[in-house]
């Protein structure tokens, strides 16, 4: 999300300079590095890390990529909701018309903000192209190593194409990794919630199950180990919980302090 907005951004204050008639910046050059293949998204908002039921933790009317208007995600949301149903079929239609308060706040499914992400990329790569300003996309390109170079910045990329992965140099550098997961192999245990498939096919039917924490990551890592479950309408209109006939028993365990 980081480096999504700082994209949208940058490319609004070039077409606002040349609107307006002021110098513009024709010699810069844009190379943008993706770990995967989906620029925009992020993690964890890209739809195939996810399930239907993680939402955003934040009022859609407070989010979105120009810091002149937060309310972006939730505009585009009242923009696009034929496209959205379409793009997330499987999805129920609570999701699509969240319950709004006094507060007007609506929470979303995360992947709804995934989508958001992804459009306002391509929109910003199509207004720099129509600038004539040079953009490079490298999917599945991972940064591995940063050096200066006498007054340029050598960048170190481990990459499908490259059997030795491949080396960039550039004037300047932004880092906008987002999250930093430690790969642990050690056996029954998940370094992250994230992809949620993960955790529901290597975790059994019927386990015992610690979560190290009890705030958002938490409580949606618990989500996704209940998903076997259901939920069922009274008549009364109430949801009811009912879990499956073997359900995964979750414990979650406050972190303490460090050793």
């Amino acid at each position: 999300m980081t480096g999504t907005s700082l994209l949208c951004q940058l490319i609004e204050s070039i077409v606002k300079r040349t609107e307006s008639a002021q110098p513009g910046l024709p010699a810069l050059k844009l190379v943008i590095f993706e770990k995967t293949a989906d620029f925009g998204p992020g993690f964890p908002h890209n739809e195939k890390d996810l399930l239907p039921f993680h939402i955003t933790n934040m009022c859609a009317g407070d989010m979105g990529v120009f810091a002149a208007r937060p309310g972006d995600f939730q505009t585009w949301i009242d923009q696009n909701p034929a496209y959205l149903k379409k793009r997330f079929p499987g999805y129920p239609q609570q999701a699509f018309e969240p319950e709004r308060g006094p507060d007007l706040c609506g929470h979303y499914p995360r992947a709804f903000m995934g989508e958001y992400l992804r459009t306002r990329f391509q929109e910003a790569i199509r207004q720099a192209r129509r600038l004539n300003l040079p953009v490079k996309l490298y999917p599945r390109h991972e940064i591995i190593d940063v050096e200066r170079i006498g007054r340029l910045v050598r960048l170190h990329a481990r990459c499908d194409d490259a059997k030795n992965g491949g080396v960039y140099d550039t004037d300047a550098v932004l880092l906008a990794t987002g999250h930093w997961i430690s790969k642990d192999s050690r056996e029954n245990y998940f370094d992250s919630p994230w992809p949620a498939g993960r955790l529901l096919s290597g975790i059994p039917a019927g386990a015992s199950v610690a979560v190290i924490g009890t705030s958002l990551s938490a409580i949606e890592t618990a989500l996704t180990l209940t998903a076997d479950g259901r939920f069922i309408e009274t008549r009364g209109g109430d949801l009811q919980y009912s879990p499956s006939e073997n359900p995964r028993r979750v414990h979650l365990f406050p972190p303490g302090p460090a050793a």
